[in-house]
């Protein structure tokens, strides 16, 4: 079943305050790059979702926050897939695990009583709102909004509270608490709704295996294991291994102006094969993969990943990247939007912070948010109905750029270079 993130919504992480509204939904006709969307047939319906959306601002603004409350919601949800046992009958009652590892008590803003987290997500046949209120102390409350065919409607609330020690999962060392549900309401016939339930509880928790992230750091440290994934994927075709290998050298060598291609040589230990793979230079000498600069590794890193996600026929991935333009040079960040943007992936939507206005162009206007100084998150269309009513020139591009370009480039109002000057003179 295919599980679309319909839209996010959120108030109360670190600066904001207010509500965040982030919409996936678009009109397919009504702006650029039509073909950039994932179509979704319900009630007999064409819906359209913008595969990609870009967030800009300057440093500072919230941009990666935005980020964060999405893992927050994908970690959160890892951990605590419901369980539907024999001793079970309804769901609801019993224990969950939850994790908060990425979430603090002070990151909740400080004139706010919880975290504030709403999704709606979409199948051909249930649409379903899920809203968590999560306070300081992490007891959380949850809310499930259900929307099936024949204008049936469900909806449970429950109330988990902390009541068990925390405990580690020694397959992923990762640090769970475990909740105990303290109240839950269904409405309508419960018999009836069981069956629902389930189905919708497993449509939220999905979500928690769709969302990827892509950082400096993963793509610095985890590229050469996604190469190897790759590689071990197609180990028995030789032709498949030399396609990698040239896919890799071309990747490098547009970044690293020393490289002129890239070696993959497979070695058999006790009949497993294993890996080893370095980088021709163009003085013919060898480099190994450590070798190469911080910047060449993230690069190779997430076009190793859009690589992957390719060769998977994934569907339904969520990936998040922070500062996409961090250490590219502009041509190669166009190149990757102009890949996630065709049909290839069209299963696949990509979330992205930059601070380069010329790569803006690339976005379909609705996938755009501007991320003001104050927190106010915008897209671009309404943006432009703002510009329209002030009396605004004649939209262009170039309009586009220079308005953006000003965005990026803006600073607290205490900001004076002439003060950071003076501290490197005389």
């Amino acid at each position: 079943m295919k599980t679309i993130i319909k839209s996010l919504k959120f108030s109360g992480y670190k600066a904001f305050e207010d509500e965040v509204f982030i919409n996936f939904e678009t009109n397919k006709k009504k702006y650029n790059f039509n073909d950039s969307v994932i179509e979704l047939v319900r009630d007999e319906k064409n819906l359209y979702f913008n595969n990609h959306l870009g967030f800009i601002g300057p440093n500072a603004a919230g941009k990666t926050s935005i980020l964060t409350v999405f893992r927050i919601y994908r970690v959160f949800l890892s951990s605590g897939v419901r369980t539907f046992g024999e001793g079970i009958l309804d769901p609801l009652t019993g224990v969950v695990d939850r994790n908060f590892s990425i979430l603090n008590p002070e990151d909740i803003n400080k004139n706010k009583d919880y975290l504030e987290i709403t999704v709606e997500l979409v199948t051909e046949e249930i649409l379903v709102k899920h809203n968590l209120k999560i306070k300081r102390d992490f007891t959380f409350f949850e809310k499930i909004d259900v929307h099936i065919k024949k204008n049936k409607n469900y909806t449970w609330e429950n109330i988990f509270e902390k009541n068990f020690e925390d405990k580690i999962d020694f397959i992923t060392y990762s640090k769970y608490t475990r909740f105990e549900n303290k109240r839950h309401f269904i409405a309508k016939e419960q018999r009836e709704s069981l069956e629902i339930i389930k189905k919708t509880a497993n449509i939220i928790d999905s979500i928690a295996s769709s969302i990827m992230t892509i950082s400096s750091e993963t793509t610095k440290m985890n590229w050469t294991g996604d190469l190897n994934r790759l590689l071990l994927r197609n180990h028995h075709n030789d032709e498949a291994i030399k396609k990698i290998q040239d896919f890799l050298g071309t990747i490098a060598k547009s970044v690293d102006p020393q490289i002129a291609g890239a070696q993959i040589q497979k070695v058999m230990i006790n009949d497993m094969p294993t890996f080893n793979f370095s980088f021709i230079l163009k003085n013919e000498d060898k480099a190994a993969w450590s070798a190469l600069s911080v910047g060449t590794w993230k690069i190779i890193g997430i076009f190793m990943k859009l690589y992957l996600l390719k060769q998977i026929n994934a569907k339904n991935v969520y990936v998040l990247i922070d500062e996409i333009d961090n250490s590219w040079h502009p041509n190669l960040t166009k190149i990757f939007l102009r890949l996630v943007k065709s049909k290839m992936f069209a299963s696949t939507t990509f979330l992205f912070t930059f601070h380069n206005p010329y790569i803006a162009s690339e976005i379909r206007h609705d996938a755009l948010y501007i991320v003001s100084e104050n927190q106010e998150v915008v897209n671009w269309p309404e943006k432009i109905k703002e510009f329209s009513e002030n009396g605004a020139p004649r939209l262009s591009t170039k309009f586009e750029i220079k308005y953006l370009d000003e965005v990026v480039c803006s600073g607290p109002e205490n900001f004076k270079a002439e003060e950071i000057y003076d501290f490197f003179g005389e």
